[in-house]
């Protein structure tokens, strides 16, 4: 039975906030290059341009936005991945475990917050419900999700030891590949499907770093989809995709809870900043409007001791 893992990120282009990265797998009994999730489980999850009660499971972009609210986002990934509810630190724990002692000292940081924060527990439940039976019913035995945090600190001294967001970008999918080539104690196939961002087309090394054990085989590399294989007890498969998360339903998912997660660690970010200066309109961290949010804090943070380099990030 082979896992397909999802990765993908959210946040890599802001000032402010974190980047945030997620693997989603799911274990299937079926051949993954045979499957699209979408339509296996397609009485229960929908993607963004259809219009009924199903999860919503897309490319994050299209699931969220300004005008659109949390609703949709937050529904889709704790009724898939974390029905039994909580608060935030629970959340971290399971899946972000890797994270925890660099969130620590972050501004605003709240631990306890509980989730959901927009929507009904019950109706994350309902849908929660329905969603595992439909796994269940067409062969999906397990999930299996990790994420990783990457505050403006963390951020910032990774940009010194790599000299490149590129770097810090690989870094983190090297410790998702890393954790997810053994998903369970079985040595069953494994296959990446990672979104793909910028215009790297190569990426042997980067693989050869997560997996210093074998040998990555390119089988091919151009300008919207590379692959690689790894052969061994456990056969590992790689593709970096052009809109991936276009593409396939794990991309998706891991796309949705990295902008979920991020979000709910912005709303904690301005809640700190506005307690403090209550006429600031808050940000979604991004270039442009980042520059008047930090120019407005700067006063506050001098005040506070606080360092540029624990709230503003250098590229």
């Amino acid at each position: 039975m082979p896992w397909i893992i999802g990765i993908d990120e959210a946040g890599y282009g802001p000032n402010l906030g974190p980047l945030v990265q997620t693997a989603v797998g799911f274990h299937l009994d079926c051949d993954p290059d045979a499957v699209d999730l979408w339509k296996l489980l397609s009485k229960c999850v929908r993607r963004s341009g259809e219009d009924d009660d199903r999860l919503v499971i897309d490319d994050s972009k299209k699931v969220y936005g300004s005008q659109r609210g949390l609703e949709d986002l937050e529904l889709g990934v704790l009724a898939t991945l974390f029905p039994a509810l909580g608060c935030l630190s629970e959340f971290l724990e399971c899946f972000a475990f890797t994270s925890l002692r660099h969130l620590e000292d972050e501004l605003g940081y709240t631990s306890g917050e509980q989730l959901p924060v927009t929507i009904e527990a019950r109706t994350i439940a309902e849908n929660a419900s329905r969603f595992r039976f439909v796994c269940e019913s067409v062969g999906i035995k397990n999930l299996w999700v990790r994420s990783r945090i990457t505050p403006a600190l963390r951020f910032n001294d990774l940009l010194e030891k790599f000299d490149s967001k590129a770097g810090v970008l690989a870094d983190g999918v090297c410790e998702l590949i890393h954790l997810g080539r053994r998903p369970d104690e079985r040595a069953e196939p494994v296959h990446f499907l990672i979104d793909r961002q910028g215009g790297r087309w190569y990426h042997s090394a980067m693989l050869s770093s997560a997996c210093p054990d074998g040998w990555i085989d390119v089988i091919s590399e151009d300008r919207n989809c590379s692959r690689y294989r790894m052969d061994g007890p456990r056969l590992l498969r790689w593709t970096f995709q052009v809109e991936g998360d276009s593409l396939y339903l794990p991309v998706a998912l891991a796309s949705m809870t990295s902008k979920y997660l991020r979000e709910i660690f912005m709303r904690q970010f301005n809640r700190f900043w506005l307690e403090k200066l209550p006429d600031l309109k808050p940000t979604a961290g991004y270039p442009g409007d980042a520059v008047r949010f930090y120019e407005a804090i700067k006063p506050v943070m001098a005040e506070m001791g606080i360092e540029d380099r624990r709230v503003w990030r250098k590229r």
